[in-house]
Parts: structure tokens; C-alpha cells; sequence
């Protein structure tokens, strides 16, 4: 399949923190080289360093414009309001000195009489909180990551498959296209007669054979995938190009011989950030092996990779055991 390289896409992300709404919108372009255009409202200018470091990792060409916005929470707030307050303390003050051990004026008791609380708008010079710029940039993180995808032609990308990995496209996450290749087609060769001015040659033609789906990657011979190869988590895109997690099922008897018959054990494929379809990497053992503590349980000899999650620079990878419990291994994620 042709090389996909398009820069023109579109991505959105949003949320809220402590009272404040966030959204992004990230849009793209054609052009020669990366321009990106931060629109950032005030207060969130520090990110603007690490934003823009972020996009040049992932992001090579295009004229890339990237706006945030936010709106606190219009629910009124209660304020004090100061000349009610110092009206009603000074009564309370007078009423407890004519009164012979009487206690002095209790605080929520002021606040709690009529006019002494009023409602307030919240206002947008508020200091922001530690923690809403930083769900603004993880944000920021989440569109970017949309945006790439989308930039694939428009288009997104999943692995799919039971036995074998073939892999689907879709414009909107809802209809997908299995990817399909020609099966069988048909070849044959034509001689061309010798000319005066040309020896005879060969002339190869083509013919069309039936379609059917295309594999990215099959059970291999003697490996620890040699029964069977599905996926596991959602595909991560990296600089080094897609990093695929896969599941792979041990032959019982033309599989690998260090590990037990039908075992699953989760493998990586690593393949052309430009053309998803072509594997550049894959690994002959797998990188997560089963734990003997582990091994038994409903069905024997399984660490079946489900789950993904970046969490505070780690990732955490979610595994089936057995089919019998849920277990988490953990990796530094590399700046």
C-alpha cells in the first residue's frame, strides 16, 4: 500500500478541573516544514516550552494551529459582604457586653443571618490551581495524539484479528474497513520477438486474482506465537514508529519448546510509522513471561496482555492470569 504522509487533520479534547472547564482544538495543514501556533489563555503561558517540545517529537511538518480554552464554573459564590459583617459583629459586641457572662459572637452564627452572606460571580483573575494547568496540558497531550492520528490520511487505524493480526480503517471510529490484498493473483509471461534494433525480451502481465484480508502478522514456527497471534492493547505511536502488543499462543507441538503447550504470553511488533501495514521489529521471545505462581488457575499457562495506561511516568500494562485473576507490571515510560 502507498506511503501515508498527509498533514491535514483535526482533533479535540476537554474536560474540567476544580471548577474549571478546558478545551482544546488542534487543526493542521499542509506545509513544508512544522509551524505551530499556540493560543494559550493567560496564566498557562509556562506551558508553552514543554507543549511545543511535545509537538516536535511527534509532529515533522504542517502548519499546526493549537487553542485553549477555558470557563470557570458561573456558579455564584458566597462572599461576605463587609459592611453588613462589621454592622452585625458590632450589635452582637454591644449585646454580649450588657449581657454578664455571655459568650462572645460566634462566627457561623454571624454568617448565618440575613444579608451578612451575598452571592459573587466568579471572576476570571483567580489564581489558577497547580493542578488545572496541569490537566490542561495533559489535555494538550490527548489532542495531540487524536490530531496524529487523524493525519494518517484522514484516517484512523486498528489491529484486529484472532489467530492472525489483520488490521481495519475508519474515517469516524464508527464504520471500519478491513484492510484486503490480492489472494491469488495470476501472472504470465510474453515473449517479445527480436526487432532490428532490439534483442527479444520478456513481457510480464498481470492478472487480477480474487481479494481477501491482508496480515500483518501470523503464528510463527517454533516461537512462542507459532499457534496463534491476536492484540492486545490499542496501538502506541512512537518515535521509533506503531508499537503493537500482541498476544501469542505456544503450539503444543511445533511451537517453542522452553515454554508449555497452548501457553499465551504477551509478544511486540513495531511497525512503519508511514505505512502501518509493514512490521520493521518483531521480537523472537516474548518481552512478559509467565509467572509459575501464576500458572494455574481456570485455564493454565496464561498472561494474556488486555490493557494500557500512561499514569504518572510509568506505563502500566493490565494482564489476564489464567483466566482466573487480573495482574499489572509496570515500566518507566522514556522521555
Amino acid at each position: 500500500m502507498a506511503a501515508l504522509a498527509s498533514m491535514t487533520g483535526f482533533a479535540r479534547s476537554a474536560g474540567s478541573v476544580e471548577g474549571l472547564a478546558w478545551a482544546w482544538e488542534l487543526r493542521s495543514v499542509n506545509s513544508r516544514g512544522l509551524d505551530l501556533r499556540l493560543r494559550l489563555p493567560p496564566g498557562f503561558d509556562a506551558l508553552e516550552p514543554a507543549l511545543r517540545e511535545e509537538a516536535g517529537k511527534l509532529l515533522k511538518r504542517g502548519n499546526v494551529s493549537a487553542t485553549l480554552t477555558v470557563k470557570r464554573d458561573e456558579r455564584d459564590r458566597l462572599a461576605p459582604d463587609p459592611a453588613a459583617l462589621e454592622q452585625v459583629l458590632a450589635l452582637a459586641l454591644a449585646l454580649a457586653a450588657r449581657i454578664p457572662g455571655a459568650p462572645p459572637p460566634r462566627a457561623e452564627a454571624l454568617l448565618a443571618l440575613p444579608g451578612v452572606l451575598r452571592a459573587s460571580a466568579a471572576s476570571d483573575d483567580e489564581q489558577l490551581l497547580p493542578v488545572q494547568i496541569e490537566a490542561a496540558r495533559v489535555g494538550f497531550s490527548d489532542a495531540l495524539a487524536g490530531l496524529v492520528a487523524a493525519r494518517r490520511e484522514g484516517r484512523f487505524w486498528m489491529y484486529w484479528g484472532e489467530g492472525v493480526i489483520y488490521a481495519a480503517t475508519s474515517d469516524d471510529l464508527i464504520h471500519w474497513t478491513p484492510v484486503e490484498i490480492e489472494t491469488a493473483p495470476e501472472r504470465y509471461l510474453t515473449l517479445r520477438p527480436a526487432t532490428d534494433n532490439k534483442p527479444p525480451s520478456w513481457r510480464v502481465d498481470r492478472v487480477a486474482g480474487p481479494k481477501g484480508l491482508h496480515p500483518v502478522a501470523a503464528p510463527r514456527r517454533r516461537r512462542f506465537d507459532s499457534a496463534l497471534a491476536e492484540p492486545g492493547p490499542p496501538a502506541v505511536l512512537t518515535e521509533a514508529g506503531i508499537v503493537l502488543i500482541y498476544n501469542g499462543g505456544n503450539h503444543p507441538t511445533a511451537g517453542d519448546p522452553a515454554a508449555p503447550g497452548r501457553a499465551y504470553q504477551p509478544g511486540q511488533l513495531l511497525l512503519d510509522a508511514e505505512d502501518p501495514m509493514a512490521v520493521t521489529g518483531r521480537p523472537q521471545t516474548p518481552f512478559l513471561r509467565i509467572d509459575p505462581a501464576e500458572a494455574e488457575g481456570q485455564v493454565g499457562n496464561v498472561c494474556f496482555a488486555e490493557g494500557l495506561v500512561a499514569f504518572r511516568g510509568e506505563w502500566l500494562l493490565y494482564v489476564g492470569l489464567a483466566d482466573s485473576r487480573l495482574g499489572v507490571s509496570s515500566a518507566p515510560m522514556r522521555s
